[in-house]
Parts: structure tokens; C-alpha cells; sequence
């Protein structure tokens, strides 16, 4: 059964407006939401179109969307035209992306840290007890956990049965 374009349209709303609810970009849910309810392959042209958006928005999102692994490009015969398709794991691409916006952080959070414990080294803090030494070894240490655990996520919902292996 093949979706009528309005219903594709409110679909790809209600991603757009999920995708904004996860601070994401709303076109970025409306192209993925698109995609997903396609049965083929969809032109950037045919993307901007329906979604009423420029095709540099299209775009740009849709080379987001790329680097995501949520969408890829595909050719069709006897057009010069970029095809895309949705890649419709959506556990695989929800766990890619918490993964990395998780790892982001932590590499931020840990070069914060090694600065601090820079300046703690050099500006000869008083902590005659080691309280403040201790516990910036301990937030360091927390972050390897984290780091750690993030590679379990993906074993972890293939053994409480969310994965698709």
C-alpha cells in the first residue's frame, strides 16, 4: 500500500516536530520522515518539493542525514539526479547518534578537565587534605566509565531483545 502524499506530509511533520522536541533540526526530521514512508528512492528535487523548503535546506540536511547513516544516496538510470533513501534502522541510528553526542561531550568535558588540572598544578591551590586533587582524579575516572559503557549499548539492546541482528 503505497502512502498518499498528505499523509506523507503530516508524517514527515510530526517527525520534524519530534525531531525539534530532541533538539534536532525540524527539517532534518521532515527529510527523514519522508524518506521513511517512501517506497522508493527520492529525488532532491521531489524532497524540496513536498517539504515546501529550498533545496539548499534539503541539502544540507540531507548531507546530515548522510553522515548520520540515516539516509544514502542511490542512483537511478537515465538521470544525473541525486536519489536518496532512508535507512529505516531506526534503533541502529538512534544508538549511532546518543552514542556520539554522548562521546562529544565527554571529549570536551575531559580536555575542561585536564586544563583544570592544569591550572590546579600551576596556580599551587591549597589542599593540604588532597580533597581537590582526589576528586578531579575521580571525575576524570567517571568519564572512562561512561566511555566504557557506551560501547556496551548496542550488546546490551541485542540481549534485552531491541536489536535487529
Amino acid at each position: 500500500m503505497e502512502s498518499s502524499p498528505t499523509f506523507q506530509a503530516r508524517f514527515a511533520a510530526f517527525c520534524g516536530e519530534l525531531a525539534e522536541s530532541l533538539s534536532f533540526n525540524r527539517s532534518v526530521g521532515q527529510i527523514y520522515g519522508l524518506l521513511y514512508l517512501s517506497p522508493d528512492p527520492l529525488s532532491l528535487s521531489d524532497i524540496a518539493e513536498t517539504l515546501a523548503m529550498s533545496k539548499g535546506n534539503a541539502s544540507l540536511n540531507l548531507r546530515l542525514l548522510e553522515e548520520w547513516g540515516a539516509v544514502h544516496p542511490v542512483s537511478k538510470s537515465g538521470t544525473r539526479q541525486d536519489y536518496y533513501q532512508v535507512n529505516d534502522d531506526l534503533q541502529g541510528i538512534a544508538i549511532r547518534r546518543i552514542q556520539e553526542g554522548i562521546v562529544k561531550r565527554l571529549d570536551h568535558a575531559e580536555r575542561a578537565l585536564e586544563g583544570l588540572k592544569v591550572d590546579y598544578k600551576s596556580a599551587g591551590v591549597a589542599d593540604p587534605s588532597g580533597v581537590v586533587k582526589n576528586r578531579l582524579n575521580k571525575t576524570g575516572l567517571f568519564a572512562k566509565r561512561i566511555r566504557r559503557a557506551l560501547k556496551l549499548i548496542p550488546r546490551l539492546s541485542l540481549f534485552i531483545g531491541l536489536g535487529t541482528r
